[in-house]
């Protein structure tokens, strides 16, 4: 398990600093990877590509490239990983209820560690939580297009009955 071996933060923030430098998508070319669609690792305010991340720490700490990259799921096995080194990754889409839902799986995943388990990885925690600001479109919507549409629909508003 390769991931487990990148045993430092300081690497994780060095690939995170050559991700800045080459930008996301010469960062992911050089890696030989696909843009993340669910996992990233937030610092700083900004999101980066969890695995991919990770492989470069991997990379920038041992100075190899490895045949093969095989994790068996970012969700529990690198995302557990770079927690335990003090980071905080997400699984989201691109809304707040994105991020909610996933804050809500985490505190179900926390819930059923063992206290123990829980406290060691308090320990390597960020003192502050993570920033990250979020853009979201929102359509204020023809309240009468709406009844029209249920009326037409036979659609009951629950609101009203």
């Amino acid at each position: 398990m390769w991931y487990l071996k990148v045993s430092q933060r300081e690497y994780v923030i060095n690939a995170i600093r050559e991700y800045d430098k080459l930008g996301r998508s010469k960062f992911l070319e050089k890696y030989d990877f696909s843009e993340s669609k669910k996992y990233f690792l937030v610092y700083k305010g900004q999101t980066y590509d969890c695995k991919p991340l990770t492989y470069g720490a991997y990379v920038l700490q041992f100075g190899e490239k490895l045949k093969s990259r095989y994790s068996a799921g970012v969700q529990e096995k690198i995302r557990p990983h770079l927690e335990s080194l003090g980071f905080t990754v997400i699984k989201t889409g691109n809304s707040f209820t994105d991020i909610v839902d996933d804050l809500k799986e985490r505190v179900e995943d926390s819930e059923n560690r063992q206290k123990n388990e829980r406290l060691e990885r308090l320990r390597s925690a960020p003192r502050k939580p993570s920033v990250l600001t979020v853009k979201q479109k929102v359509y204020i919507r023809n309240a009468d297009v709406i009844a029209e549409q249920l009326d037409c629909s036979g659609i009951v508003n629950l609101a009203t009955h």
